[in-house]
């Protein structure tokens, strides 16, 4: 309640006192001389003194009304007063509050003028913040970027609603992106009376993630690329995470590995193997050239597994990368080698016995002839040389 109207409610109050006593004193005082007195003379004195007694009465009454009403009143100054000054200290608070952010915070009126403007706001715009008060968004901003922030206040006051968006602005630093939050400001009995907002300037930190989401999408191209298949098992053995490009050389479906152990998806032989690289990772740091079997859809299928650990806490325990290849093909032309090989060594073996045979046929012909008294018929001296050069070593 305003002073001006507590001032008018004491008033009525005095006057409808006054009122009240004046009357009651009128109507009873008459009808008490009428009948204390007869004498003409008696009445005369009896209403002066009920004059002066009445004057005396109400005078006496107004001052302490006026007086009361005069205390009320510097009561109420003291406490407006005082009302002001915390309001002057809330908004002094307010500003250096707003001064000391590093986000640009602002006000507007229904017309679309700055009632707020704060240090950072003006370093933005290049202009200090009370050349911009009472100024709109066509005095600090190229027209198309003004009218784009003038429809987002109008659409603030007439839906009531908060809003966060992205706003690409021109600066004096150029151009840049800012996270801005604004909402309908209201008066103390809730009627809108512009909007505020605090934007963020987001530019670095969306370059950087641009950055971020840029080395994500290359790791996980790089991945794609990696032929072999890719897991990221516990200590326990249980997968966290993994990368297949060929799924079907899985053991189980992707779902049904994750968050699973080692023991519940391969056989038991494979399966131990694995833990036993883990062990061995977690001991030295990597464990390599261990192999495993697989009974796929496609056959049995061969990897060979290189394991590291990825982080290690103090306990010992950590994750752990494994990196599984298909060796089936390499298995497959070692063990065809391997069978050529012999297949080679058994025909070599068979061809220098019959080679040898046919030395010893040679060599008994040769025999026959000179007994004969006839020449030689085969030449068989590389065999003697060979024997010499054997007999010489």
């Amino acid at each position: 309640m305003t002073i001006a109207s507590t001032s008018k409610l004491a008033a009525l109050r005095i006057a409808t006192i006054y009122a009240l006593l004046a009357g009651s004193w009128i109507l009873f005082s008459d009808s008490l001389i009428e009948a204390l007195f007869t004498e003409p003379a008696q009445l005369v004195r009896a209403s002066i003194i009920k004059g002066w007694l009445f004057v005396a009465v109400t005078s006496a009454l107004v001052f302490v009304l006026v007086h009361r009403l005069g205390q009320q009143l510097l009561t109420g100054q003291r406490k407006q007063g005082e009302l002001r000054s915390e309001r002057r200290r809330a908004t002094q608070l307010l500003e250096s509050i707003a001064d000391s952010s590093e986000d640009a915070i602002f006000a507007k009126d229904l017309a679309g003028r700055y009632i707020l403007f704060n240090r950072a706001a003006g370093a933005f715009v290049g202009k200090q913040p009370d050349d911009v008060l009472g100024k709109t968004d066509a005095a600090i901003f190229p027209p198309e970027q003004a009218a784009m922030l003038a429809k987002i206040g109008e659409e603030i006051v007439r839906d009531g609603q908060a809003t966060t968006h992205e706003e690409r602005l021109a600066t004096a630093q150029g151009e840049r992106v800012f996270l801005a939050t604004k909402a309908p400001l209201r008066d103390a009995s809730g009627a809108i009376i512009g909007h505020f907002g605090i934007a963020r300037d987001v530019t670095e930190y969306n370059r950087a993630l641009a950055d971020v989401r840029q080395l994500t999408d290359d790791l996980h191209a790089t991945l794609h690329a990696i032929p072999d298949l890719l897991f990221e098992l516990d200590a326990n053995g249980r997968y966290i995470k993994l990368e297949a490009t060929a799924e079907q050389l899985l053991a189980a479906p992707v779902k049904e590995m994750l968050g699973h152990t080692v023991s519940e998806v391969l056989p038991a032989e494979a399966a131990t193997t694995v833990m036993a690289a883990i062990a061995s990772a977690r001991t030295h740091g990597s464990d390599y050239g261990r192999t495993i079997s697989l009974p796929l859809p496609g056959g049995l299928h061969h990897f060979e597994l290189s394991v590291a650990c990825k982080q290690k806490a103090s306990d010992g325990t950590g994750h752990f990368i494994v990196l599984s290849r298909d060796i089936t093909a390499r298995r497959e032309a070692e063990l065809e080698l391997r069978r050529n090989i012999d297949e080679l060594e058994r025909f070599n073996s068979a061809a220098v016995g019959r080679e040898l045979q046919m030395i010893d046929l040679k060599k008994q012909i040769n025999e026959l002839h000179r007994e004969t008294g006839r020449p030689p018929a085969f030449d068989l001296g590389f065999t003697e040389v060979s024997s010499h050069e054997r007999h010489a070593g």
